[in-house]
């Protein structure tokens, strides 16, 4: 068994990972309302304002998507949440990790409402986030279970799991379910946001 990284460096990194791309779906969704709203005539903000980010809105939209990534972002939070009281993860232990993490980059926090993004790209931007959020939750539940990555066998069942990938995954550990239950929603809505 490899020990240099542990179940608790594997579980950090998931929320990492987590709590980024919630971030960058709290902006995207508000990139994609504003989106909107401009195409039909609405501009209640100005490029350069400051823009309250709730998910309220979301779930308000007319937008498909959106109330999707609406749902989607309140259950992220919450087993953000469990993950952190469960585990009494310090913010050191957070901002130890973070480097390890960094070829995402830093989420994009300035909301414009330039017409030249289109529809498909801010879907895109989500679909993506989903996507990475359910890699780190697979291979990270996966790494807790049996000490070790999934290999190269396993990348791409880490993105598009079945229910083979889920079977490897089951445990009755409280951790690993929560990212496993995390995975399987995003899975089940990646599709229906891209499709909207």
């Amino acid at each position: 068994m490899n020990t240099e990284k542990s179940y608790r460096d594997a579980l950090i990194d998931a929320l990492i990972v987590i709590e980024d791309n919630y971030q960058r779906l709290l902006v995207l969704g508000m990139e994609l309302i504003m989106y909107e709203d401009k195409r039909n005539g609405l501009v209640p903000f100005e490029d350069g304002d400051e823009i309250p980010v709730y998910v309220d809105v979301f779930e308000a939209s007319d937008i498909p998507a959106v109330r999707t990534v609406g749902q989607a972002i309140l259950l992220i939070r919450e087993i953000s949440f469990s993950l952190r009281n469960i585990n009494k993860f310090s913010n050191e232990e957070i901002v130890d990790r973070q480097p390890l993490l960094d070829c995402f980059g830093e989420p994009e926090h300035e909301m414009s409402t330039d017409e030249e993004i289109s529809f498909e790209e801010f879907k895109s931007g989500i679909y993506v986030s989903f996507s990475d959020i359910m890699f780190f939750c697979n291979s990270s539940a996966y790494w807790m279970i049996h000490g070790k990555d999934g290999g190269e066998e396993l990348h791409h069942d880490f993105f598009f799991p079945t229910e083979e990938t889920y079977a490897l995954l089951s445990s009755k550990d409280c951790n690993v379910k929560l990212l496993v239950d995390l995975s399987r929603y995003l899975d089940g809505h990646r599709d229906q946001v891209w499709n909207d």
